[in-house]
């Protein structure tokens, strides 16, 4: 799946949105709601049902030794790419994706740069992740 992921070669809004999915599918979508539960059913955590992933994993990162501001920046990559996952690639409704593409090229002036950044953001917080959940 890693090989699957690459850094946008051009200013492509469309290869920044095929990367974007790839790397949603690589960093999001491989915490599994079963495993995250029993990490806090383990810790005498609580959690509500319907609760995904990512807030599954907050919570369990608090139940592991991290405090809750620690956990939310932790996350907070996460959840920014996954929020990202729709409008970049044309799910959602094409104004969405005009305002994502824009807001990520007045930040970073490119695309590319763009991906760069969140993509070294999500190391840093899935080595907090890794070094805090058991394994």
């Amino acid at each position: 799946m890693r090989d699957a992921v690459h850094y946008p070669v051009t200013d492509s809004s469309s290869e920044w949105g095929d990367e974007i999915l790839a790397l949603d599918h690589l960093a999001v979508e491989g915490f599994q709601v079963k495993s995250l539960r029993a990490i806090i059913d383990a810790n005498k955590g609580t959690y509500e049902k319907d609760w995904g992933s990512l807030k599954l994993l907050e919570v369990a990162l608090v139940l592991t030794g991290r405090t809750e501001d620690q956990a939310k920046d932790a996350v907070g990559p996460l959840r920014e790419l996954h929020a990202l996952r729709n409008p970049a690639k044309a799910h959602g409704d094409p104004q969405g994706r005009r305002l994502a593409i824009a807001s990520a090229r007045k930040s970073h002036g490119t695309l590319r740069s763009h991906f760069k950044d969140l993509s070294e953001r999500l190391a840093a917080a899935l080595n907090v992740i890794n070094a805090t959940l058991p394994k």
